[in-house]
């Protein structure tokens, strides 16, 4: 796997060695969790804690209705962007790619998944989702100072 996200808002969390379950297992409140909930979930799906199967899928789903967006490189082949409904997420998406791109850990042609929880699921490339995203030069200006708009509280 290549580099991890937790993002929402203005609120970028890299959890490149980790994954985004641990991250909201170690941080619960963070995303809007207590343990006592998340022990609940895992409860209802007969799975011991911290295993990545249906309730990390359950955990997921929640955590974006909350407003966080998953993010994912999976090496060469793909980005996988993972949120709940892109009408409300389309900017703060947007705003990533572009300092992704910017800052050279994404390439305008690399293929995006984006995977709308309460609707649909597309893939396109980076270019074409800014294209459709209308990002004009005051956006890609503002995001150039991509290390201190990045806030690695625990990168590992």
């Amino acid at each position: 796997m290549g580099k991890g996200y937790w993002i929402k808002d203005q609120n970028v969390i890299d959890i490149t060695y980790s994954t985004h379950l641990q991250e909201i297992l170690n941080h619960p409140e963070e995303f809007g969790f207590t343990k006592k909930e998340l022990e609940q979930i895992y409860f209802k799906h007969k799975e011991p804690f911290g295993l990545e199967q249906y309730a990390r899928e359950e955990i997921i789903k929640i955590s974006t209705q909350r407003g966080w967006i998953r993010v994912r490189e999976y090496t060469t082949l793909y980005w996988s962007i993972q949120f709940y409904g892109l009408d409300t997420h389309k900017s703060t998406i947007r705003n990533f790619v572009v300092l992704a791109i910017h800052n050279g850990f994404m390439l305008d042609d690399d293929l995006l998944e984006l995977d709308d929880l309460k609707s649909t699921k597309e893939s396109m490339p980076a270019r074409e989702f800014l294209n459709n995203a209308n990002v004009d030069q005051k956006d890609i200006t503002f995001y150039k100072s991509f290390r201190s708009y990045v806030k690695n509280k625990r990168k590992l």
